[in-house]
């Protein structure tokens, strides 16, 4: 899972495809050039598991949903509610589809390459997406991403536009005492939004087979999304020192590697996120109508500019995990602007801000492979003023000589403790308008983790205290709560295979003493399917069926004017399995996908939303192509 409990996800994959040279082309990530001595290179990805499932949304077995269509506003229904500290303006619908610094990979090529990938629905849902590379020099890598993804939906106002690009670079000197890493994003995403159906009878009593002449509740409503992002980190090590040192009557070598490693973090964010409405039949949706009764063309700017310094002492040893000492310092900038079409001059929000902040980081091996872990922040001025997360934990792992880690255990608590988004905060529109003065919200998390290569199987669990939680009511409205939310919650990931066979299981559970944290008490998504060399070991081929169920709850509602998701106790949704059919394929440097989504359409009732008024979409043919071009 992609949260504060240590990135769950289906990472232990079997091998399934001939790996283009490493020697050549190798990848890495953010952390594994800046979090040990030297760099840890991963081989380029040629797997054809996984390879159908290009949605974001779904993609290593996330368990995100959306409103019925890919590029939508999407939601997580996993009971992990952490946000990171800062500043956090407190609008995230489109999040995932963005290209930022958190869907970067970085290269390292002996010589260029190309990748080119096309995928295409039913509905003309289009998705094209281009990676160029090259290394400059040795130790100078470049790279750009192009995205473009249109999709107009089984419904009307359903439809997505992203075009989003990537420019990336990392820099490693001849001596590897110096490391750079650059990204520099800029997405346009268009989502336009039905505020759902209408009437939902037509729907569920299947009376009209086109859904195209279903009526919705807003005709002219869309979420445009403009953002830019920078961000850079760089190191230099101050000294390196190498041991190596007899242990044992010399019968084993252990070597030790020390660097002391100066860093600096710089993040740029530019948000213009607009919500349009020209609806003409949408007058009852809205609470209210504020200041222009004919259209809506709401505006929130955002811009956050932080600097982060630190001091590192980094310490491996051979089959141990890496010792670290970290202090660090950074200061955000912040500035923010809200105005909507008819509001007075004098109404408008235009500020600015800051934050300074101080933290430290510590894991320490203590005896037989166990290690101490832990990390404090805290703000010491500014806007989240007071603002904390602390994280102590044992862990324990087996690493074998090459530094990778076969299987880990840890167990954990997280203390924190963050203010109010700002839109939870305050807000002007059109629709809607609010001035709160809420309390911080305090949540403590204690964690349990298992990881292991060689059982292929990740696990957690977890129960998570918040206090002062705050949610948006039954009139998407913010609001505080007087009662704590508690959340239970296990997940666990497994693949195993039985020769050609394969199964992929991902499952969480969870229960939650409240209901302002609505969530499915039991999420399953898994993958059979059939693997082998056909033609003479020139085609590898994967048959399978995808799974998605989740049990039934009263899954919260969209509000599309302020992106946020409300509450609501009269729809329940859920109870319903999404069957997918699959065909992978690898011809040399292409690999090729045909699958059948959501074949149980139109067998099993018609109750497949998970969203009230939401329904997802029926039966959809895909088909997708990549291709790498090696010189």
């Amino acid at each position: 899972m992609c949260c504060l409990l240590g990135a769950l996800h289906a990472s232990a994959q079997v091998p399934d495809s001939v790996v283009v040279n490493s020697t050549y082309y190798r990848t890495f990530t953010e952390g594994d050039i800046f979090e040990n001595y030297s760099t840890r290179f991963q081989p380029l990805d040629t797997f054809i598991t996984d390879f159908h499932t290009y949605n974001a949304v779904v993609k290593k077995y996330h368990m995100n949903t959306t409103l019925g269509n890919i590029g939508n506003p999407f939601r997580n229904p996993v009971g992990n509610p952490y946000r990171g500290l800062g500043f956090d303006l407190g609008i995230s619908q489109l999040s995932i589809w963005e290209q930022s610094k958190h869907t970067t990979t970085y290269y390292r090529s002996r010589a260029p390459f190309i990748e080119v990938s096309y995928f295409n629905g039913s509905q003309k849902e289009q998705n094209f997406f281009l990676n160029l590379n090259q290394n400059i020099t040795k130790g100078w890598n470049m790279g750009l991403k192009f995205e473009r993804l249109n999709s107009p939906g089984f419904y009307q106002r359903q439809n997505s536009d992203n075009t989003n690009w990537l420019l990336y670079s990392s820099y490693q000197s001849k001596n590897d005492k110096y490391r750079l890493v650059f990204s520099g994003a800029r997405n346009n995403m268009s989502a336009r939004v039905n505020g759902g159906l209408a009437d939902l009878a037509p729907f569920t009593d299947n009376t009209e087979a086109n859904r195209q002449l279903y009526d919705v509740n807003l005709y002219g409503a869309k979420n445009v999304w403009r953002t830019r992002s920078v961000h850079v980190q760089q190191s230099l090590d101050l000294t390196r020192k190498i041991d190596t040192t007899a242990y044992k009557n010399d019968t084993l070598k252990l070597k030790t590697t020390t660097a002391l490693r100066l860093y600096h973090v710089f993040d740029l964010t530019d948000k213009a996120l607009m919500y349009n409405d020209t609806s003409k039949l949408a007058n009852t949706f809205y609470p209210a109508y504020l200041y222009d009764t004919l259209a809506t063309h709401d505006r929130t700017n955002n811009t956050v500019i932080e600097n982060r310094v630190g001091l590192k002492l980094l310490s491996e040893r051979t089959g141990r995990e890496v010792r670290v000492f970290d202090a660090f310092a950074g200061h955000q900038y912040l500035k923010w602007y809200t105005h909507t079409w008819g509001l007075p001059d004098s109404a408008i929000v235009n500020d600015k801000g800051y934050n300074l902040y101080v933290g430290g980081n510590v894991r320490l091996p203590v005896f037989k492979g166990f290690a101490l872990n832990a990390s404090a922040t805290i703000f010491l001025a500014g806007y989240n003023i007071g603002d904390y997360e602390g994280r102590f934990s044992l862990s324990k792992s087996a690493i074998d000589s090459l530094g990778n880690q076969n299987n880990r255990f840890e167990l954990g608590l997280i203390v924190k403790a963050y203010e109010p988004t700002y839109i939870q905060s305050r807000y002007v529109s059109n629709n809607f308008i609010w001035n709160n003065s809420f309390k911080k919200t305090f949540a403590n998390t204690l964690f349990a983790t298992f990881k292991s290569q060689k059982l292929k199987l990740d696990a957690s669990t977890w129960v998570t205290d918040m206090r002062q939680y705050i949610y948006y009511n039954q009139q998407a409205l913010p609001q505080q709560a007087d009662e704590g939310v508690v959340v239970f919650a296990t997940q666990v990931v497994k693949r195993f295979h039985a020769k050609k066979w394969h199964f992929d299981g991902y499952a969480t559970g969870q229960y939650v003493i409240s209901d302002l944290l609505p969530l499915p008490n039991l999420i399953l998504r898994g993958s059979i399917y059939y693997r082998n060399y056909v033609f003479k070991k020139a085609l590898l081929l994967a048959v399978g069926v995808d799974v998605f169920y989740n049990t039934a709850y009263n899954a919260p509602n969209y509000m599309p004017a302020t992106g946020q998701f409300y509450i609501q106790n009269q729809t329940s949704v859920g109870n319903y399995p999404y069957v997918d059919v699959f065909v992978d394929a690898q011809i040399k440097k292409a690999r090729v996908f045909l699958k059948a989504e959501h074949v149980t359409s139109g067998l099993l009732g018609q109750t497949y939303l998970q969203y009230p008024n939401y329904p997802m979409n029926d039966r959809a043919f895909k088909f997708g192509i990549n291709w790498r071009f090696f010189n």
